[in-house]
């Protein structure tokens, strides 16, 4: 995304005269295909059979799921269930998101044959309540799951699965025919997650904690003008137009761009303007504006934002 039109230097060699434009490098469970397939009845329902049951209903996602590196799936402790409380969670957590609709203890015995009574899986839905794993929206209502609900679904229940093959091609075929641009595979990203989740997708182009300088090229365009393309550690790309006060060949360009190489790799901000005021004429001139360029950047907490799928949502039971 372009950031707004700079100010026009003061300086007598340098001012810019285009903005500079950039480059770079529902929960888990919610995310499967707009409500999971209704394939049921799957029992009598076992811990093997609910795995399978799992991996079928939830594959989707799965197989791009990156939940062991996400809040969702935080390091904070899990209660312990017995394998019946984790089969009811697990049916619940299923059946709320097929219908967005509170789940009673009759529907799960009438639906899945778990071989109990609905008075045992009341209770047991008592107890995964005072547990925090389900929740209650009014007194004669059933249950629906909470946040550490869907925490524990994830991370306990759901299994790892991949791709098949064929579609693993079929990605790996439209990223290479993908232009090699950040944006254009971040865009491509967030439209391969969306349609093969089937929900809404937002993906964020790369950015660094901090900017870092890595490389910087001045290159001619006509006699007073000359593009500065500025690469920074991670892979963004700024890039600049400059009006010059006179006339600088390509060769005395690419010389300034090395000294500042030379200088600045793998220097922030601060050392970068520390190094223009070292300098002198037009190497100053073009550290000071690399020093500003670099700043604005760690100004910026995330990359480019893209989303895809957005009509997904609406075949969610809610709508």
């Amino acid at each position: 995304m372009s950031e707004g039109r700079a100010a026009p230097q003061t300086a007598s060699l340098i001012t810019l005269s285009t903005p500079v434009a950039e480059a770079g490098g529902r929960g888990g469970a919610e995310a499967a295909s707009g409500g999971p397939t209704r394939d049921k009845p799957i029992g009598p329902v076992t811990h093997v059979s609910l795995d399978a049951a799992l991996a079928r209903w939830y594959h989707p996602i799965l197989c791009i799921s990156t939940r062991h590196t996400r809040v969702l799936t935080g390091q904070d402790r899990m209660p312990d269930l017995s394998e019946r409380q984790e089969t009811i969670l697990a049916l619940i957590i299923h059946e709320y998101i097929d219908s967005a609709e509170p789940v009673g203890s009759k529907t799960l015995v009438e639906h899945y044959g778990l071989g109990v009574s609905p008075a045992t899986v009341r209770s047991e839905m008592m107890s995964l309540t005072e547990g925090g794993l389900l929740r209650q929206p009014h007194t004669s209502a059933g249950r629906v799951p909470s946040e550490e609900g869907y925490r524990y679904f994830v991370r306990r229940l759901l299994r790892e699965t991949e791709l098949p093959s064929e579609e693993k091609r079929l990605i790996s075929h439209q990223f290479h025919q993908a232009r090699a641009e950040v944006d254009e595979w971040v865009r491509l990203a967030a439209a391969v997650l969306a349609r093969h989740s089937r929900v809404a997708s937002v993906v964020t182009a790369p950015h660094a904690e901090r900017a870092i300088y890595k490389h910087l090229e001045l290159i001619s365009t006509q006699a007073r003008q000359a593009l500065l393309v500025l690469v920074l550690q991670g892979g963004e790309v700024r890039q600049q137009m400059l009006s010059l006060a006179e006339s600088i060949d390509q060769a005395r360009l690419t010389l300034v761009a090395e000294e500042i190489n030379r200088a600045c790799v793998g220097k922030d901000a601060q050392a970068v303007a520390a190094h223009a005021a070292q300098v002198t004429d037009l190497e100053h001139e073009v550290s000071r504006l690399v020093a500003e360029i670099t700043a604005r950047a760690d100004a910026v907490s995330a990359g480019a934002i893209v989303h895809d799928g957005i009509a997904n949502v609406l075949t969610q039971p809610e709508f």
